[in-house]
Parts: C-alpha cells; sequence; structure tokens
C-alpha cells in the first residue's frame, strides 16, 4: 500500500510540475512557469506569478494583462517602506536584454482584482499579457495549493519545450480554416472612431460569456496603446474621442476560453497608428486615400518612392514587411512598428502640405544603422 500510494503521490507532482513549467513565447519574450495560489471563495482578489525572460538585444517592458477571471488586471510591486511592507501598483516592468524577471510572492506580481470566480486548486485559467513591443501573448495559469511557494522544478530539457497544451491546439489554426479580421475606422459624428469588424470564418459570442472554446466563436479584444479597453461581441464599435497625439488602436480576435486566435503563431489581429490632430475644415473635395506599402529588402513597391495625395485626404498607409521594421513619417511625426505577418495601418489627415520622408529606425536585431528613406508622402495644397 505505502508502494502504491508513493506511486500516486509522484504522478501527482509530475502532472503539477507540466502543467506550470509550460513555455509560451512572442518574438523575444519568452514566458515559463505561470502560477497562482488557491483562495478562499469569498476572496475579491488574487495573484499571478511568472517567470519572463528577455531573449532579444533590446529592452522591452511588461505593460499589463487582462484575464476573463478577473474585472481587471494590475502590476504591483511589494516595497519596504519605515519597516512596513506595502503594496504598490506599478506601470510597467523592464525587461532587459538577455535578463530573466521573476514575479513571485513578496516581490513583483500580477493583480487580479474583482475575481469572477474562486480560484480553486488545480484549476487553470487564461491570461494575456501586453508588452511595449512584443505582441500580447496568451498563457495559462495553473492554481497551486493556499500555501505553495512556487512550482515544482523541472529538468532544463522539459521546462524549455514550448507548451502543446491540448486547449491551445484549436487555437492556432492554418491559414484556410482560421477566422479572418479586416477592420475599418471612420470618424464618429461627436469625435472618436466607428470601427467596423469584418470577420470571417468567425462568430461573435453572447456578451461577456467565458467557457470552452468553440472552434470559429468569440470575442474581438480593443487596446488603445497597449491596454486592454474592451471586449467587442458585435461587429461594430463606437471608440471614444481620444487625446490630440498618436495613438495604437489594436483589435484581436479570442475564443471565448480568452485565448487568441492565430495563424502559424501570429496573432488574428490587425492594427492602426492614427494621428489625432487639430479639428480643422475638410474639402468637400477631400478623399479617402489607401495606399498598400510592402516592404521588401529595404525597398517599398513604388515607383520613384513618391506617393501623392491631395491637402485635407484622409490617409491611409497601410505596411507591410518581410522582417521587423520601425516607420517613421517626418512632418507628422508619426512611428510605428511593422512585423512580418503583422500589418500596420498609417491613418491621418492631410493637413499640412508638402514633402514628407517615412524612413527605417533601426533594423529587425534592435541594432542601428543609417536612417533610409522608403518613400516620399507629397502632399499637394488644393
Amino acid at each position: 500500500m505505502k508502494s502504491k500510494a508513493l506511486l500516486v503521490f509522484m504522478m501527482a507532482l509530475l502532472v503539477n510540475a507540466s502543467a506550470v513549467a509550460q513555455q509560451y513565447e512572442s518574438g523575444s519574450i519568452r514566458v515559463t512557469n505561470a502560477w497562482s495560489r488557491a483562495l478562499p471563495p469569498v476572496s475579491a482578489n488574487g495573484a499571478v506569478y511568472v517567470s519572463l525572460v528577455n531573449d532579444g538585444p533590446r529592452t522591452d517592458k511588461l505593460t499589463g494583462a487582462s484575464s476573463p477571471l478577473a474585472q481587471r488586471v494590475e502590476l504591483h510591486a511589494h516595497t519596504m517602506e519605515g519597516g512596513v511592507m506595502k503594496m504598490r501598483a506599478s506601470a510597467s516592468i523592464e525587461l532587459s536584454a538577455g535578463k530573466r524577471v521573476e514575479l513571485k510572492p513578496g516581490g513583483l506580481h500580477l493583480m487580479l482584482i474583482g475575481l469572477k470566480q474562486p480560484l480553486k486548486e488545480g484549476g487553470r485559467f487564461p491570461l494575456t499579457l501586453h508588452f511595449a513591443h512584443a505582441s500580447p501573448l496568451a498563457v495559462e495559469v495553473v492554481v497551486l495549493a493556499t500555501d505553495a511557494k512556487g512550482p515544482t522544478t523541472m529538468p532544463p530539457h522539459q521546462a524549455e519545450r514550448k507548451s502543446n497544451d491540448a486547449q491551445d491546439k484549436p487555437l492556432n489554426m492554418p491559414a484556410a480554416q482560421a477566422p479572418t479580421l479586416a477592420l475599418t475606422l471612420e470618424d464618429a459624428p461627436a469625435g472618436g472612431f466607428v470601427l467596423t469588424l469584418d470577420t470571417a470564418r468567425f462568430r461573435f459570442a453572447k456578451e461577456h460569456a467565458v467557457g470552452a472554446h468553440v472552434a470559429g466563436k468569440g470575442y474581438a479584444q480593443l487596446a488603445v496603446d497597449g491596454k486592454e479597453i474592451a471586449r467587442i461581441y458585435a461587429p461594430r464599435y463606437e471608440l471614444k474621442p481620444l487625446a490630440l497625439g498618436v495613438h495604437e488602436i489594436e483589435v484581436g480576435l479570442y475564443s471565448n476560453n480568452g485565448m487568441p486566435y492565430t495563424v502559424e503563431g501570429k496573432p488574428v489581429s490587425q492594427r492602426f497608428v492614427v494621428l489625432v490632430a487639430k479639428s480643422y475644415r475638410r474639402s468637400k473635395d477631400s478623399q479617402r486615400q489607401r495606399i498598400d506599402l510592402a516592404i521588401e529588402r529595404d525597398n517599398v513597391n513604388v515607383k520613384d518612392k513618391r506617393v501623392r495625395v491631395n491637402q485635407g485626404d484622409v490617409v491611409e498607409l497601410r505596411w507591410t514587411s518581410d522582417k521587423n521594421q520601425t516607420l517613421h513619417l517626418h512632418g507628422y511625426d508619426i512611428e510605428a512598428e511593422v512585423r512580418p505577418g503583422s500589418p500596420v495601418v498609417m491613418r491621418f489627415d492631410a493637413f499640412a502640405a508638402g514633402r514628407f520622408p517615412v524612413e527605417i529606425h533601426g533594423d529587425s536585431q534592435g541594432g542601428a544603422h543609417d536612417q533610409a528613406v522608403l518613400v516620399y508622402l507629397e502632399v499637394y495644397p488644393r
């Protein structure tokens, strides 16, 4: 009987270890050991701990997180002040190149605010991490015992293995079967934007649905400047007016279980980098100019490196690239990052006439090289 009990105990340890040693990757960011502690049913808040490694050559930041299990997720740190341990919210957590950052009890952690269901030992739930540069990354959090000190250590060859969990498999789909998303932005009458989501092989679930994965069903998640703003359960959404300046709007498709739909590891999403400028009168002759620009080997598919529009036009420069590029449109001072399989749209009103270069800043490895002019935007006065 003792040997049988020991065997059951060892098997439980192995199952527990394999669950929390899953590895997830987004660009150069590697995430392992996402775990939480079980809590009494009356607990309103919880915590998540995780290990993050930046394998890339440049610094990134963890800017936030979200989960369908909680009303919101905040970055927190414990600090000693006057001999008293206090918890403070943090805007971001720096991920230095080549370094590991541990979120653990008594230090940095993710706070689950407003739990929608109890954290029970042995349970699992989805969590999406947001970064300054890397794409949003969905991980699965394993709930350990109330007094757990951390996940069981795994042998290196197992701990480094990428997650192959069955729950993830239905979401990473071939292009011919995966949902698609085409996002359109229009000016709202009262300011802001009207977002239209044109999808295929996808159905919006009922509002606030949380549950098991159903292929081709779920919701869209809206983020502005890297922060989750809303979950969208319909093909139309009105975004409130944004402050003056440049903002990044990203919409991605998610399953009811909180995991993003992906194609070859890339999220089914679209990004717009928009310039909100001081209001001015558009001409009755103003038009929408949508221009597709493909970058291959640091060259763009435009004759004479010129794009021509008229002053007052609504311009959308739609960029794709064969490698990571940071683009800067001078004059309008719009900067956007484009990645393979992750196009980006620069959207703005052409209120200033002139000839403005779009340059590449940095290279795909994060180092610096001479700034290269890809194309000139020529805005002709009316």
